[in-house]
């Protein structure tokens, strides 16, 4: 009974990664205040999300494993993490300042799943699974291979590298600091935990379209983009924004106000960033 809670805690997918950071050419120079205009645009952001849903689309960079010849994301897919809001801020810089939060159920239903996470090619894992890519890749273009060529192509889509490609693996820190000490020898008693892992710490689960979906989701004029309608208070249980004056830009906005506190229904829980270290 103790642990049956675990399934209450809420998924997230953060929103503003275009808003925070406008010079796309440029992914490190993030804006370094939020100004009205860039409120509007999260609350523009949210009336979308509320109006047409949550949108699927194909990420760029796509996921890859290895050089991506084999396997890497081309289906429009929805991301969440599974950090408690008290520990997203580190999530919330790479990806944007608007949170919605949904139960797990609501994504499992949709055929959500953990994104699994694997190593280079050198693992065993890796290795039988690149072998399976391309022993599917080179089967007949007939009707008998097609089912099963788009079925693997579907569970490729939810594997992940443990690092970015191309990454060069890094001696973890009390070695290069040690090092840098005029070349001591390390200290024997120190643990040490292996070097940073940049997408396993972010605890992904994905949705990722399928044909089935496709007939039931509308499409956005701009391309592969899908949109997958949520219910507020049913299935959007909480809406994170970026400060205290966004939410009150929000909340004084008449269509915000009434979806998010309707009649007949349970609200959805409002936070603002600057809330969460308050708890």
């Amino acid at each position: 009974m103790k642990y049956r809670g675990v399934h209450r805690q809420q998924l997230f997918h953060w929103i503003g990664h275009h808003i925070d950071y406008p010079d796309r050419d440029n992914q490190r120079r993030r804006i370094k205040k939020l100004e009205d205009s860039h409120r509007r645009e999260y609350i523009q952001c949210l009336r979308s999300a509320l109006e047409s849903g949550l949108r699927l689309k194909i990420p760029n960079p796509a996921d890859a494993i290895d050089d991506g010849r084999l396997i890497k994301v081309t289906r429009p897919i929805l991301c969440f993490t599974e950090w408690s809001l008290g520990d997203s801020q580190p999530h919330v810089f790479k990806y944007g300042r608007l949170g919605l939060g949904l139960p797990k159920s609501f994504v499992l239903s949709k055929g959500g799943l953990p994104v699994a996470y694997i190593r280079d090619r050198r693992a065993a894992y890796v290795k039988a699974l690149l072998h399976l890519a391309e022993h599917v890749r080179d089967l007949p273009e007939d009707r008998k291979h097609r089912g099963v060529k788009d079925d693997f192509d579907f569970v490729s889509q939810f594997f992940k590298a443990l690092r970015k490609p191309g990454e060069k693996r890094r001696k973890s820190a009390p070695f290069s600091r040690e090092r840098r000490k005029g070349g001591k020898s390390p200290d024997p008693f120190k643990r040490r935990f292996g070097g940073y892992l940049q997408y396993l710490e972010e605890r992904e689960w994905r949705i990722v379209m399928s044909e089935a979906m496709k007939r039931k989701l509308k499409r956005e004029d701009d391309g592969d983009i899908w949109c997958l309608p949520v219910r507020p208070g049913h299935e959007l249980f909480t809406v994170v924004l970026p400060d205290n004056r966004t939410t009150n830009m929000a909340l004084n906005d008449g269509f915000i106000r009434g979806r998010l506190f309707p009649t007949s229904g349970p609200h959805v829980t409002v936070l603002s960033l600057e809330d969460i270290p308050t708890f």
